[in-house]
């Protein structure tokens, strides 16, 4: 049965189809380790494997939101310094709805955590009791081109824009107001395909317990990225706050700019969301593609490799499969001696009899913890009886492939308490 599963395995190969859909598809390179976890090295490529399809419009979106909305994420942005420049730089940075930065003068500020965990208090209006207003930032530079790009998006008409998805997709509820007698007017409300090109992006406060954190100021405040947003409770009067806006734009522009003051060791709050199904699907990705580089393409074929390909592709629910080395000390010994800045990887295969096994993933990523990703069940022995180890320094992207012999010479377990 064994022969035969290869046999037909070898049979697809000739066809040319891809390793994953098993479509006949034109073919792109596939990194063997995620681009953007540091596997930018050209010498470890699965070519002519993986359809564009697959690469493209199903793993680049996985391992977006892995890099962005996981549990690396936050270490990955700590720990993985930028590559490259201009639209080719790959930049750490990792989704949140909300980042705040505890202030002495204001409380809580709209911040950004940016590469290398550098900590930015974005250009922000806050909106005080009394219809006082305060400006605040890192950069006190930036403040005069912040007022610019206000008083742009606060003239005679505004616009403001939520977002809406649903499984139709996305589109934009749009709503216009009008500056007449010193104050704005709501005049009407519409859905619309694509946001207006000038525009105040609408957003809410995340829900917190105000036992534990103080109530925030609403704020009007401008991306990196160049957005400017107004963050503010739920029942907050918008109409109000944006001619309270406007009126303390006019009034700065004859005060002198603000004076900028260092924050030492600031507190960060953030509130984020896990795609935790996009994690463990690039966990199986990492896998899969290193059973197809290690074994070759005639063995990533089989059948026993068929149920996780298709969770993979997000055709089936329970194909994936994965835990962390916990309380498993040998598991946890088992890449103990690679230093942090190196992401380390390897196969196992578990016999379940004389000719079948089980074989999964070891993945430690960024020193921390250590993954056990399931990746096929009673498939034929591997043609190597020795491991090969994956070491992967994410910072200089080059990946070491060493045997076991050397992995452990170069690398030996640390005993740990």
């Amino acid at each position: 049965m064994i022969s035969s599963n290869l046999n037909r395995s070898m049979a697809s190969t000739s066809k040319r189809t891809c390793i994953y859909c098993e479509q006949v598809r034109p073919f792109t390179d596939e990194h063997l380790f995620p681009k953007g976890l540091g596997g930018d090295d050209r010498r470890f490529m699965l070519k002519e494997m993986v359809c564009g399809h697959c690469n493209t419009v199903v793993f680049s979106k996985l391992e977006a939101s892995f890099m962005r909305n996981s549990p690396v994420a936050i270490a990955r942005i700590f720990m993985q310094k930028i590559k490259g420049s201009g639209s080719d730089a790959v930049i750490p940075r990792f989704d949140i709805r909300s980042t705040t930065v505890m202030s002495p003068d204001h409380g809580e500020v709209e911040a950004e955590m940016q590469a290398e965990g550098v900590a930015v208090i974005l250009p922000q209006l806050l909106f005080l009791s009394g219809d006082k207003c305060a400006i605040t930032g890192s950069d006190e530079s930036v403040v005069p081109s912040f007022l610019q790009k206000l008083r742009h998006h606060l003239g005679d008409a505004a616009s403001l824009v939520q977002k809406v998805t649903s499984s139709d997709g996305a589109s934009f509820d749009v709503t216009t107001y009008g500056y007449q007698g010193g104050e704005y007017i709501e005049e009407h409300s519409y859905i619309a395909p694509k946001p207006p090109s000038v525009c105040i992006w609408r957003e809410h406060f995340p829900v917190i317990d105000h036992n534990q954190r103080p109530s925030r100021h609403p704020t009007l405040y401008r991306r990196s990225a160049g957005q400017i947003v107004l963050r503010s409770h739920q029942n907050s009067d918008i109409r109000h706050l944006l001619t309270v806006a406007r009126a303390a734009i006019e009034a700065i522009e004859h005060a002198p700019p603000p004076k900028g003051s260092d924050i030492e060791n600031p507190s960060m709050l953030f509130s984020l969301s896990m795609d935790m199904d996009a994690f463990g699907r690039v966990l199986t990705k990492i896998g899969l593609n290193l059973v197809a580089h290690s074994f070759g393409e005639g063995y990533i074929r089989h059948s026993a490799f068929d149920s996780t390909k298709a969770a993979l592709l997000g055709h089936a629910q329970n194909g994936v499969h994965y835990e962390t080395s916990g309380s498993d000390a040998a598991l946890e010994m088992t890449f103990s001696g690679v230093p942090h800045g190196l992401h380390a990887m390897t196969l196992v295969a578990i016999p379940t009899s004389q000719n079948t096994c089980n074989v999964a993933l070891l993945l430690r990523l960024y020193g921390a913890i250590t993954y056990a990703v399931h990746l096929g069940t009673d498939a034929p022995p591997p043609p190597h009886s020795m491991p090969l180890f994956h070491v992967i320094d994410y910072n200089a992207h080059r990946i070491e492939e060493l045997s076991a012999i050397d992995f452990i010479r170069k690398y030996p377990p640390k005993r740990t308490a």
